[in-house]
């Protein structure tokens, strides 16, 4: 019996012969770690897939944060102008109340 190229694959009672049963087996093996492959690199574009969005939407995250901050800076800025305007205005009532109740004591001078 020849094993080169053009050798029989079946046996002597037409069973598969040992060359053909490790060909099968190869091809099978080799079938199913092409399926495994193709299944992994699926996933692993759907992982790259989704690393682009959780990127994409941590950028966003992060521009909202900053436009988020700013505000607030500006916020603080104009509520530290009205802390001042109140507390001018307190002291221009403060002074207007006094410049009154002199002014009351002098029409009751008057009079």
């Amino acid at each position: 019996m020849s094993l080169g190229p053009g050798a029989p694959l079946t046996g002597a009672h037409g069973q598969p012969s040992r060359l053909q049963v490790g060909a099968d087996g190869h091809q099978r093996c080799e079938t199913h770690l092409s399926e495994q492959l193709e299944e992994a690199r699926v996933a692993l574009l759907g992982c790259e897939l989704d690393f682009r969005k959780t990127a994409g939407g941590l950028r966003r995250l992060q521009e909202e944060k900053q436009v988020l901050q700013d505000s607030l800076r500006m916020l603080s800025d104009r509520e530290a102008l009205a802390q001042r305007r109140l507390a001018q205005a307190k002291a221009k009532l403060v002074e207007a109340a006094e410049t009154s109740a002199k002014a009351t004591r002098l029409i009751h001078i008057a009079h």
